[in-house]
């Protein structure tokens, strides 16, 4: 049918399936009859260059991967796929096997793992058939029966993948963000070997265990009762050596070290100066702590392509996205995957817009037993410094309901921190946080409530101790702690209207009245009124407050003796009444 359509029409489906640089190619020219087999042959030229296409398939045929492992069925799939595909390409270009058979053939077998190198030649050799026609055959057939077999044992076909370290004992899934709000809470089974060495913990073995409450003394003293290497904390299910002679492959998450995380000695001690004021650009929601409210923040692992770390988030269901600091970012090496644009608002307050780097990062808990992978956006600073919970009445009250807050169990120096360890370098906002937690909820006696999440509990809530009538506010909102602030009215959302409105709103509200109040007079000349406003509030005159402040003043002088002085001075002429 597309023979009787005319060669505009042609040429306005040509360039909608068109895209990249082959668009590029026919993009400035007009669209007419004579233009589109001008495009055509621009086409041809640029891509239908049969020597060029032929060279691509050999290059990607002699580039191709070696197999390692016969029964791995997946690669060995792929490695099939891979040479059927450029074979029939090259087919299709008119080239015959037999001008590239003998070339390619030898290079091929050399990319085969020793058992098929052997199966292969034992075929005969004195048939008539091409050469390559005769390595597919002999692969096609090969790779039928691994498949069939596997299919025949497990139901399924296996992936071979090479052993990975796992800090705990049994498998578990990988889920996704969209698989959070179906998944429930592992309940893990820790055999009595693998019951923790420090705090007899059988939710986790003793290489999973980062306990704040342990010096790593004592954790030594511990092994050595045991028996335990300090490298590896293996103490039963392998032979007791000593740490100097251990060859265990372990590697720290923290420092890189050769030894397991737990019997880390951490990266130094916080640097903490509470008398220097930075000017830092906050952003997101206006979730405001004082010194008797906890906010639900929780230590968890983040993982980039190349660095892994702990680092403390807060969960702020006010925010419509979640964010990652900048210093996080840069540490972890991550590579953005493009930009979003984000206003924020606070208040009826119209903040600007804000351009945003976006990335991708897996989170996961501190023992591994979950992680997500979450799309996340940069900002410079999340939030001021938010303190641990510190009360110890409180931190017993959650032992006896069995609460484990990784804030209290994991050592701070741990976490990812640049001048505070008490800082915040992540945001969980709207978007995810309702898919984090689990729907379990304590209320306490404290008046502290505790949330379940999978990344472990939460607490938020008034703590019921006393005021005190010096608080510690922080606040989300973008601010750059300028004394103006102080009396500035914009934050509250009460100042004049027009500042609240879009700019196209306002310049609508100004055109409105220059129409309604446009006239001309007299002379001939136009005249428009000021925008005064129509309707107004009546203004106070303070009087009041006036009459009280002259009487506080008086009273002062009173009682410091001075109005006998300024009485003498009145009488001398020093002073007049204005």
């Amino acid at each position: 049918m597309i023979y009787n359509v005319c060669k505009i029409d042609k040429f306005n489906y040509l360039r909608s399936f068109l895209g990249g640089s082959a668009f590029s190619l026919i993009d400035g020219l007009e669209l007419t009859a004579e233009h589109y087999d001008h495009s055509i042959d621009i086409l041809k030229e640029r891509f239908g260059n049969k020597k060029v296409l032929i060279n691509v398939h050999i290059d990607k045929l002699l580039q191709t991967s070696p197999l390692k492992n016969s029964n791995d069925v997946k690669s060995f799939r792929s490695l099939f796929n891979h040479i059927q595909k450029n074979i029939r390409s090259l087919e299709s270009l008119s080239v015959k096997k037999d001008s590239y058979s003998s070339i390619l053939v030898p290079i091929l077998i050399k990319l085969l793992p020793l058992d098929l190198l052997l199966e292969y030649n034992k075929l005969p050799s004195n048939t008539s058939d091409c050469e390559i026609d005769i390595l597919t055959d002999f692969l096609s057939s090969q790779l039928t029966a691994r498949e069939r077999t596997f299919l025949n044992i497990n139901n399924s076909i296996p992936e071979m993948k090479p052993r990975t370290k796992m800090n705990h004992t049994e498998y578990r899934r990988q889920p996704t963000a969209s698989m959070l709000i179906n998944e429930s809470v592992p309940s893990r089974k820790i055999e009595n070997d693998q019951i923790c060495l420090f705090c007899k913990s059988n939710r986790h073995s003793a290489v999973s265990c980062i306990n704040n409450h342990l010096s790593l003394e004592e954790k030594v003293e511990i092994c050595k009762r045991a028996g335990s290497c300090f490298r590896c904390l293996n103490h039963k299910n392998k032979k007791r050596h000593l740490s100097s002679s251990c060859r265990a492959n372990v590697k720290c998450d923290l420092c890189s070290g050769r030894h397991v995380t737990a019997m880390c000695m951490g990266k130094g001690k916080a640097r903490e100066d509470f008398s220097k004021t930075e000017n830092n650009d906050s952003a997101l929601s206006n979730a405001s702590i004082r010194k008797r409210v906890m906010l639900q923040t929780i230590i968890v692992k983040i993982s980039g392509a190349k660095q892994k770390h702990m680092i403390r988030l807060i969960i702020d269901s006010g925010s419509s996205g979640s964010y990652i600091s900048e210093f996080a970012a840069r540490k972890l090496q991550l590579k953005d995957i493009g930009h979003e644009t984000v206003v924020h608002g606070l208040f009826g307050g119209l903040q600007k817009k804000e351009k945003h780097k976006k990335y991708v990062i897996n989170l996961s808990n501190v023992d591994n037993s979950f992680d997500c992978t979450l799309n996340v956006m940069e900002q410079k600073t999340i939030c001021a410094p938010i303190p641990k919970l510190e009360n110890m009445k409180l931190i017993e009250e959650l032992k006896n309901y069995g609460i484990d807050l990784s804030d209290l169990t994991v050592n701070e120096n741990f976490c990812l921190y640049e001048s505070n360890v008490n800082e915040i370098h992540g945001l969980i906002g709207a978007d995810y946080a309702g898919k984090l937690f689990t729907g379990e909820i304590k209320n306490l006696p404290s008046g502290l409530v505790a949330m379940n999440t999978y990344f472990g509990w939460t607490i938020m809530g008034r703590t019921g101790e006393g005021c005190s009538a010096s608080e510690v506010l922080l606040s989300l909102h973008v601010s750059d702690l300028r004394i103006c602030d102080l009396w500035s009215l914009d934050s509250l959302g009460i100042k004049e209207p027009s500042i609240s409105q879009s700019k196209s709103e306002i310049e609508e509200a100004v055109k409105d009245h220059f129409v309604r109040s446009l006239r001309r007079d007299d002379e001939g000349r136009y005249q428009v009124s000021l925008p005064w406003l129509e309707v107004h509030p009546e203004l106070s005159d303070n009087r009041n407050i006036a009459e009280r402040r002259l009487k506080s003043c008086v009273r002062s002088l009173q009682k410091r003796n001075c109005l006998q002085s300024m009485k003498i001075y009145l009488r001398n002429g020093s002073l007049r009444k204005l």
